[in-house]
């Protein structure tokens, strides 16, 4: 087996759980079991010593990854492998993410047990003039670059004029980032099992336009139309992209999903984490 490792460059917890990790795995040779541990090579001086294989990110060939960190950092790995993501979370909440750190050694002996099962969701295909950008995850965002300042735009549904939109900007997000920046923005919260992509217009002005659910087998694409607006094309907030008002958008179903390993936790259950953590925010907030 083959399996990459991935952490958060700036967090101490999760430099320190990974170099746990490689030597818990590296005691899994004496018994007999093969996994031979890759990461991408900009972690050489960070892991010395340790019995890793270090090589590019196009090279690493992988039947699964372990990801250290917040939702951030499993969505840069969902961006930059295919394999299966197993996450562990010394992030903030990690609504991505089931395994807590102090579960992190059960959950690769479990995944070694074959007591898992391998969840895919939808991702989002971008195209600016039919140049390919990186997969969505989460969502695709359109906003201005200068705070306080209106876009124009007109969007389409499978090719057919649904209207013309003046506000902060536009989030279009799989069922999973449902519960992300589209939820904040007044979006409904979709079952991840739902196939379905979400339009959320960012506070529209003199518009009575709603979040709308529609097929992910549909395409949408939009249009800016203030040439002279800086705006910037967000996916899932770690890919930035400048466009104008002569670039045609158009986004749809990726071919590709996002795999994780899941062990016992559901949506609903994760859902509820996400609930009571914001009910306790609120009162702590209140007090």
């Amino acid at each position: 087996m083959r399996w990459g490792l991935v952490f958060h460059p700036a967090k101490k917890k999760a430099h320190s759980l990974a170099l746990y990790l490689v030597d818990h795995i590296a005691g899994l040779h004496r018994d007999g079991v093969d996994i031979e541990v890759v990461m991408e090579s900009c972690n050489r001086d960070r892991m010395r010593g340790a019995n890793v294989e270090f090589c590019d990110p196009q090279d690493m060939r992988m039947d699964l990854v372990i990801s250290i960190g917040g939702d951030g950092t499993v969505l840069r790995t969902l961006r930059d492998f295919d394999a299966p993501v197993l996450g562990i979370n010394v992030g903030s909440f990690g609504f991505l993410i089931e395994v807590q750190p102090e579960n992190a050694k059960k959950a690769i002996d479990n995944v070694l047990k074959g007591n898992y099962t391998i969840r895919e969701r939808s991702k989002l295909s971008t195209l600016v003039d039919s140049e390919p950008l990186p997969d969505a995850a989460n969502e695709v965002v359109m906003v201005s670059k200068t705070p306080a300042k209106m876009v124009s735009y007109e969007m389409y549904i499978n090719m057919k004029y649904m209207e013309r939109i003046r506000g902060d900007g536009l989030i279009i997000a799989t069922p999973m980032g449902s519960t992300c920046y589209a939820m904040s923005a007044g979006g409904a919260i979709l079952d991840p099992e739902v196939q379905a992509m979400e339009i959320v217009p960012l506070s529209p002005f003199l518009k009575n336009i709603r979040p709308i659910v529609i097929p992910d087998n549909y395409i949408v694409t939009f249009k800016v139309l203030d040439r002279k607006r800086a705006v910037a094309l967000a996916v899932d907030g770690n890919h930035v992209r400048s466009i104008k008002g002569d670039h045609d958008i158009l986004i749809k179903r990726s071919k590709k999903n996002s795999k994780f390993v899941r062990f016992d936790q559901d949506f609903y259950s994760q859902l509820k984490r996400l609930i009571d953590s914001s009910d306790t925010l609120d009162r702590i907030k209140c007090k």
